[in-house]
């Protein structure tokens, strides 16, 4: 299984529009999907399931007696399933720098849907936490959307230094791509711009602003779903195929078969 997370220090970039859609586009491909809600906003849960979770999210990750597959729920989609988030999931935190929260392991608490699932796709919270902490040390991917701003590349760049101090080893993979971007205002333009040597990683797809997107919630689906021809919907359509791409150049660099 490999493990995408979606995440980004500032909200409001289309982190979980980015997570939706690109979980739909992969289980239609016919990849074994599984997007697991850890923003206590849960608006993945409430797009995809029309719900939050029956079970307090803080249960499903700290009851060591819990196996978290009994709490993964099946989507409209065929092969897209969730594990749904709710409002508990504030109190993580506090659970993982107690005496209690100590061992606490993504990794272990992943162990049994590894099998399940060719890829989990995880729509993290915006901002930093010890939640994030430990999604950043077992995710492969970590997929960025950057909304063009003067102060984009320096919340990058901080991203950048807080994961070379997390993992020791090198095979995160970090890939920013520009999001909800608006041509026709000048300092987007300016923005993207500044990268076009390349140095930054950023992906070439990019997603254009669209009202479009922000209609997902009305009708519960995600964008590729229910309207096809939008600019949006190319955009991740590109954006999903450039990744998949990228990795798998990266794969064929260190011999590791990351990407079927």
């Amino acid at each position: 299984m490999h493990i995408i997370a979606v995440y980004s220090l500032k909200g409001g970039v289309g982190k979980t529009t980015t997570a939706i859609n690109l979980a739909y586009l992969c289980a239609k491909e016919g990849a074994r999907t599984l997007i697991w809600d850890l923003d206590l906003q849960a608006s993945t849960s409430l797009i995809l399931s029309s719900s939050t979770s029956d079970k307090k999210s803080i249960k499903v990750l700290t009851d060591k007696k819990t196996n978290i597959d009994k709490r993964i729920k099946s989507s409209k989609y065929d092969r897209l399933d969730i594990l749904p988030a709710d409002f508990s999931l504030r109190k993580m935190d506090e659970y993982i720098y107690s005496k209690n929260g100590a061992k606490f392991s993504l990794k272990h608490l992943t162990k049994s849907i590894r099998k399940k699932y060719d890829f989990l796709i995880i729509d993290c919270a915006s901002g930093f936490n010890a939640l994030t902490e430990h999604v950043l040390q077992i995710a492969d991917v970590v997929l960025t959307p950057v909304i063009p701003s003067p102060l984009s590349f320096e919340m990058l760049d901080r991203l950048k230094k807080q994961l070379k101090k997390q993992r020791k080893d090198d095979n995160v993979l970090l890939f920013p791509f520009f999001s909800m971007v608006d041509r026709r205002k000048n300092l987007h333009r300016e923005v993207m711009n500044l990268d076009h040597n390349g140095k930054r990683g950023f992906l070439h797809a990019t997603i254009p602003y669209s009202k479009k997107a922000e209609q997902m919630v009305v009708h519960h689906a995600p964008l590729p779903h229910f309207d096809t021809r939008t600019n949006a919907t190319k955009g991740y359509k590109l954006l999903w195929k450039e990744l998949k791409e990228s990795i798998n150049m990266h794969a064929r660099v260190k011999k590791i078969k990351m990407w079927r």
